[in-house]
């Protein structure tokens, strides 16, 4: 099985996770619609076995025992589904995967990551941006008028200093 294959059917498998999730939600009386436009017609997308979405293919030995390897790293072989089970659980095989669909996005793909990026931004500029504002109110209702106007002078001798200092340079 090619790796894009196996990558859009672990696609497909994440996806029917979350639907499942969504479905509880619906009450009496509502429907789901069955065409949303994206996977071309209402398609349902094929339910994937656990092996089948984390890229595992399992062979059975002539005496009878099950190996498993992971399409990952095909130097790999497990005896034992817990210790495969224990190994996909691992940071080395996660990272492997993310890499794997990292490779495989499409360019729909890529830009609708690059929209929550940039959605993600813009957010967290805008709680930057209220944060910064509140303290800065903050600290200027509390000067008088006499701290006020010693800061603009201030400010005013050092805009003379620069002046002077451009002037000399030229």
């Amino acid at each position: 099985m090619s790796s894009y294959k196996a990558f859009k059917r672990s696609r497909d498998y994440e996806e029917s996770d979350d639907d499942d999730d969504e479905e509880e939600g619906l009450g009496e009386g509502e429907e789901e619609s069955e065409d949303d436009g994206e996977d071309g017609g209402g398609r349902e997308a094929p339910k994937l076995t656990w092996e089948e979405a984390n890229f595992v293919s399992k062979t059975r030995t002539s005496d009878g025992r099950d190996v498993y390897h992971t399409e990952l790293l095909p130097e790999l072989s497990f005896f034992s589904k817990e210790k495969l089970v224990e190994f996909t659980k691992g940071t080395r095989f996660k990272k492997l995967k993310q890499d794997m669909k990292r490779g495989l996005r499409t360019h729909d793909d890529v830009q609708k990551l690059q929209q929550k990026k940039a959605a993600r931004k813009e957010r967290q500029q805008q709680r930057k941006r209220e944060k910064r504002s509140g303290k800065r109110a903050a600290k200027a209702a509390s000067l008088d008028q006499s701290q006020i106007d010693a800061r603009k002078a201030k400010f005013a001798a050092k805009k003379a200093r620069r002046l002077e200092r451009k002037a000399a340079a030229s």
